[in-house]
């Protein structure tokens, strides 16, 4: 085995998300929203709207929620007045949904600055690339 790849291990990966995790599962309790609704108002801010159908797909592919945790899931988020169905059909946030989207987003960026802000661009850039080439990886050898 190389120098290389025993200097980097799922190991300092899992650590580096497991206290990226916790900063923001932190700043999510201070804002009473749990992390899959957070997960579920991103990707209805950034890639929707979506049918119903669709989005409870996008869950369950990209959340790992289980199907039957999905229903009580998109409940909650119609409770709390974060999302709605508009006129076509398809699953929107409600104006107060994209408000905390803001909000939650806005903290975000500065927890993000006071973790990346002084890191150089190109270490970065290297190590986004190293990272996503790490997971193509494991995921082919998942599928395998």
């Amino acid at each position: 085995m190389s120098k290389v790849a025993t200097a980097l291990t799922g190991q300092y990966i899992g650590t580096a998300a497991n206290a990226s995790r916790t900063l923001l599962e932190a700043l999510l309790a201070r804002n009473s929203t749990a992390f899959p609704e957070w997960v579920a108002l991103r990707t209805l801010a950034t890639q929707g709207p979506f049918t119903q159908e669709t989005f409870e797909k996008f869950l369950v592919d990209g959340l790992a929620v289980a199907p039957a945790a999905v229903p009580s899931l998109i409940a909650e988020l119609e409770v709390k007045d974060l999302i709605t169905q508009d006129a076509d059909a398809h699953v929107v946030p409600t104006r107060q949904g994209q408000a905390l989207y803001d909000k939650l987003l806005g903290a975000i960026a500065e927890i993000t600055e006071q973790v990346y802000g002084d890191l150089d661009p190109a270490d970065l850039d290297a190590t986004h690339r190293v990272l996503e080439h790490v997971a193509q990886r494991a995921k082919t050898l998942i599928a395998a």
